[in-house]
């Protein structure tokens, strides 16, 4: 078959039959679909058992080893040229497998190829993911009337660094270029899919398509939500790492610090929203130090006003025309 479409899930027994027939849905027909059950204890298997598909296929994988391990056994079982991850939780339009096996097609320099998006958080809809990505939006300026686009290696590797503005549900690999690759790193809860895409970047080059072709439905027990200040630590490494390696690369360096300061207000934000100034206040020093944004400095002693104060604060710092990347789930005080 040409592409092969990896569904990971856990315990999503209410919602994978909608994910499933968004595939089966697609006006391109040649294609498996590897759903990787990891360890669910509620009736997945009774809903994927009565779907009649040769196409297909479902593994149940015991005990529960986390999304990076599930993701990782489909990608090694799949057959397909092309490869799709769909997060069972997501939806695809019907066009989308269509334009993405075309735009592989028809681009051989490309290895892997994503769309925008739209998205549902917390009853709030977004119409276009990737226009409320600070740093990608700035290529859409770029974007012709066939409304695609071929990225050089060095652009999507710099703002990979800022922001990840790719999300796994809307985006197509060559198979074999992805086997190259780490896959997804496991032992991380959440933020591996920001790791695979980075660790894609440094060899390959992505093509975009601009049409919002899935929709992406953040639930309110997403492993994102549950692990969020892991998820933070754990990125916050890998960028700290990068800087190390690329030491020389000031481009790149210049990049990293500011994805380092933006996940730094997130997760000082997270805490000023749960009302613990303190632990905002150290997440904000803690990102200057790694960043050298002086901002962060203001922002941690900021957090440690009495509320009255910290408003005028924030009138003072813009903080209320700080752009909000709906991929981030951080939350306004």
């Amino acid at each position: 078959m040409k592409v092969s479409v990896v569904i990971p899930t856990y315990n999503r027994a209410h919602i994978i039959d909608e994910a499933l027939q968004s595939v089966f849905a697609q006006a391109f027909s040649d294609f498996e679909v590897v759903v990787v059950d990891d360890g669910s204890i509620d009736n997945t298997a009774a809903v994927i058992e009565r779907i009649r598909d040769k196409r297909l296929r479902y593994i149940r994988q015991q005990p529960n080893a986390g999304h990076a391990v599930a993701c990782n056994t489909g990608i090694h079982a799949a057959q397909g040229e092309y490869l799709s991850i769909l997060d069972s939780d997501d939806l695809w339009k019907p066009e989308k497998m269509e334009a993405e096996v075309r735009f592989l097609d028809i681009h051989p320099e490309v290895e892997a190829v994503f769309t925008d998006l739209e998205k549902l958080d917390s009853g709030r809809f977004y119409p276009s993911f990737m226009r409320d990505s600070p740093n990608f939006s700035r290529f859409l300026k770029d974007i012709g009337p066939e409304k695609e686009r071929v990225f050089t290696q060095r652009e999507c590797y710099l703002c990979l660094l800022e922001e990840v503005f790719i999300k796994p549900t809307a985006v197509t690999f060559r198979r074999e270029a992805l086997l190259r690759t780490p896959l997804f790193a496991v032992g991380w809860p959440s933020g591996d899919d920001w790791k695979l895409l980075l660790d894609f970047s440094r060899s390959f080059r992505y093509g975009y398509i601009d049409r919002p072709l899935a929709v992406l439905r953040v639930q309110s027990d997403s492993i994102h939500w549950l692990a969020f200040e892991r998820d933070k630590a754990l990125i916050t490494q890998m960028l700290l790492d990068e800087i190390k390696a690329v030491s020389r690369d000031k481009e790149a360096v210049k990049a990293a610090r500011w994805g380092i300061s933006n996940l730094a207000k997130q997760l000082g934000w997270y805490y000023l929203g749960h009302g613990q100034r303190l632990a905002a206040a150290k997440a904000f020093f803690a990102g200057y130090r790694n960043s050298r944004d002086l901002g962060l400095l203001i922002r941690g002693a900021a957090a440690l006003l009495p509320k009255s104060l910290r408003s005028g604060a924030k009138r003072i710092l813009g903080r209320r025309n700080e752009v909000f990347l709906p991929g981030s789930n951080a939350q306004k005080e």
